[in-house]
């Protein structure tokens, strides 16, 4: 019997597999195989392009001018992007990439010519502080989902950008840029989650960021100053910083989570910020705050906790510990979980430690208090982890008190078993959820996980 090969495989299948190909570099030498090989490699639906040849526009065009094209990331070294009108029309997701030398003046014009597009992630420096002065259609994008920004983008665009995308859900942003002072409204029907990384600009020291979005659910930003306008009413997940140093409206929201996080330089930093998110809805607070600025039993757990007479649910990392006593929390008689997360290969436990004293004096001074402990394990094929045996021990000790989590795994980035075993779960799934979860803007660290529409 003749023996199998690629060749027995169907064009589908084949046009599948070379579409799993990373870059063009692979992709190239497979269209060189044979004539068939040369007509499906043309017919593939993901493509990525890295090249800094000045004739990468009419390439595309002559590779793709005809094809159903899904998914492009591309990084090249000239700033034209007019082949979009020729190969753009049935695009899912498209990545872009470009030196700080490159200036993407219609860039906003010509991806127009995307009327399918979901996702769309901009590595791009030089976009300008508006949109451009040729007049864009409304809508711009009527499809885009996911939208990221990799570079800092001026607070104007993002105010013009979610007035004509309709359907935008997530906003990722490395940077806010504020030209002047003011207060800038930002106003979208379908925004459900929105995020910033830093702000910067000569206006940001009076910077306030007005929010007119009544879908809005998660706010991850960091600007000074944040207005919740009537109509924001549904914000459940909050993540606070030193830097904001007002939240209005707040109060009246949906809110069931915040997440404290670095960087704060002194306790009553921390309370300052508590006192702005007082509410009586909140469920879970996250608290992960290590800086070597705040002393050692610094904060008073109980009134740390006492704005939020709802909760249920406290989570403190580890390395967060040191820095809460617990002395007063015998007049916690609310019934309280405390989960206590540490990383298996950095974190140690020690019987006469401040962070097992902590744990002792949640269950010995309050019976309303239940702990459990998660410990999170980055894979290692040299290595047989276990749970520390003193933790064992304490569970023993508390019964019902303490639980004791199942060591978690957490596959390193380059092995495939992070995707396989999610898979299935993101598939069934809406778009914007397997977007917001799985997405490569999401997951930087995970560069192996494909845009969500792939």
């Amino acid at each position: 019997m003749r023996r199998q090969c690629l060749d027995d495989l169907p064009d589908e299948v084949l046009i599948r597999i070379m579409s799993l190909l990373a870059w063009s570099r692979d992709l190239n030498p497979s269209s060189l195989v044979s004539k068939r090989w040369a007509q499906l490699a043309r017919l593939v639906t993901h493509y990525s392009l890295e090249s800094s040849s000045r004739d990468v526009e009419q390439g595309l065009i002559r590779w793709f001018g005809h094809n159903d094209l899904r998914q492009l990331s591309i990084r090249f070294q000239q700033s034209c992007t007019r082949w979009l009108h020729q190969i753009g029309k049935g695009l899912h997701s498209v990545t872009i990439y470009g030196g700080p030398q490159h200036k993407f003046e219609d860039f906003w014009s010509n991806i127009s010519a995307c009327q399918e597009l979901r996702c769309l992630h901009v590595h791009v420096t030089q976009l300008g502080s508006t949109l451009g002065n040729a007049t864009l259609p409304s809508p711009l994008l009527p499809n885009l989902l996911f939208l990221s920004f990799h570079r800092p983008i001026n607070v104007t665009v993002l105010q013009q950008l979610l007035e004509i995308c309709p359907s935008l859900l997530v906003v990722r942003m490395n940077t806010i840029v504020v030209s002047s002072p003011g207060t800038y409204v930002l106003k979208s029907r379908s925004l459900d989650s929105c995020q910033s990384e830093f702000c910067e600009g000569d206006g940001r020291d009076n910077f306030t960021l007005a929010l007119d979005t009544p879908k809005l659910r998660w706010m991850f930003f960091v600007v000074p100053r944040i207005q919740l306008q009537p109509t924001t009413c549904n914000v459940e997940w909050i993540r606070v910083r030193e830097s904001m140093r007002h939240i209005q409206g707040l109060r009246y929201s949906r809110l069931k989570k915040i997440i404290f996080l670095n960087p704060f330089s002194s306790p009553a930093q921390v309370m300052d910020k508590v006192a702005l998110c007082r509410t009586l809805s909140l469920k879970k607070f996250y608290f992960c705050i290590f800086d070597d600025g705040i002393p050692p039993c610094s904060i008073d757990l109980v009134a740390l906790l006492e704005p939020f007479q709802g909760l249920e649910e406290f989570i403190v990392s580890f390395i967060s510990i040191k820095q809460l006593y617990v002395a007063n929390w015998s007049s916690m008689e609310k019934p309280l979980t405390v989960r206590v997360e540490f990383v298996h290969t950095k974190h140690i436990w020690e019987r006469n430690g401040l962070e097992l004293e902590f744990v002792r004096g949640l269950v010995e001074r309050s019976s309303g208090t239940k702990v459990e402990l998660k410990c999170v394990y980055w894979t290692n094929k040299d290595a047989s982890p276990q749970i520390p045996a003193l933790l064992e021990e304490f569970a023993r000790e508390h019964p019902g008190r303490v639980k004791l989590q199942p060591l978690q795994w957490v596959p390193r980035s380059d092995c495939g078993m992070l995707w396989r075993s999610w898979q299935e779960s993101v598939e069934s799934e809406a778009p914007y959820a397997a977007i917001d979860h799985w997405c490569r803007g999401m997951h930087e660290s995970h560069s192996h996980i494909p845009c969500g529409w792939q």
